[in-house]
């Protein structure tokens, strides 16, 4: 385990960079099933966010592990909104890990720099 840290001045092609690599494992079965990515956008106040990344990265893998999802659905559900959602997600992103059928997941986040 590691982290893979892209740095770099605007418009150096870094999230351009990062849609290579999120393709290249899309032609993977087992390497496109461990990848969870999330793309900040400082102008959009939806999507710069700690809580909005982490949501994200959460979403990412239930989406395509129902198993996953049945592990958290119904104790997080009705809790993501207000000012615990920080926690919350906090949370769910540790059952999310704990309750993974694979053992090495990927998150990939673009523009980190750019979440408030």
């Amino acid at each position: 385990s590691g982290i893979f840290w892209i740095k770099g001045d605007p418009g150096k092609g870094k999230t351009m960079l990062l849609c290579g690599i999120i393709d290249e494992f899309g032609k993977d079965a087992e390497l496109s099933s461990n990848l969870s990515y999330f793309f900040c956008q400082a102008t959009d106040s939806r999507i710069n966010t700690a809580t909005a990344v982490l949501g994200g990265l959460i979403f990412s893998i239930v989406s395509r592990h129902e198993t996953v999802f049945s592990h958290i659905q119904a104790k997080y559900e009705d809790r993501l909104e207000g000012p615990n959602a920080w926690f919350v997600l906090c949370e769910m992103f540790e059952a999310v890990i704990q309750n993974l059928p694979f053992k090495e997941p990927v998150f990939v986040v673009d523009a980190l720099d750019e979440c408030i």
